[in-house]
């Protein structure tokens, strides 16, 4: 025992967990950081530059058209949350999609047990309640023929 009944190994712990928890929600943030058209443009340009004067005002907006390049689609609407890849009639596709989340609403119901010294405990009291999921679905694709824009299509509303 420590100083007036506290644990000071149950305090390091706590400590330690909380700089942890810290740490890791300072991670998640910085590369959360809002990344746009414009600042994927400044950070290559030589990739804008390598644009057409049509595919750049394009791309500056944010809007892709047919025979845009990769990078160009990259430039315009980010990193894809999927890729996928297919064989049509000889002709390699690539298709990139876009995720957006919607929120599920559901409820949960548990009970509580785990390990304590040598032994397990059981809480005889249930928990649960009201959870919000968080669900991806598709927003927006793009197809790739020749790493070139194919066709494309955006969804603007939730399934």
């Amino acid at each position: 025992m420590g100083v007036q009944g506290v644990d000071v190994y149950s305090m390091t712990m706590l400590f330690s967990l909380l700089r942890a928890l810290l740490g890791g929600v300072l991670c998640l943030l910085a590369s959360c950081a809002v990344q746009t058209p414009q600042t994927r443009m400044a950070k290559n340009p030589e990739l804008f530059e390598a644009l057409t004067p049509r595919q750049q005002e394009l791309v500056r907006q944010g809007k892709i058209d047919r025979g845009l390049p990769k990078t160009g689609v990259w430039i315009a609407w980010g990193r894809p949350d999927r890729v996928a890849v297919w064989d049509r009639s000889g002709s390699r596709i690539e298709r990139w999609t876009y995720l957006g989340l919607r929120p599920v609403n559901t409820y949960t119901v548990g009970i509580g047990t785990g390990p304590v010294g040598l032994g397990w405990y059981a809480d005889p009291y249930f928990y649960g309640g009201p959870v919000v999921e968080w669900v991806p679905y598709p927003v927006s694709r793009v197809d790739f023929r020749h790493d070139l824009v194919t066709e494309w299509e955006v969804r603007l509303s939730q399934p």
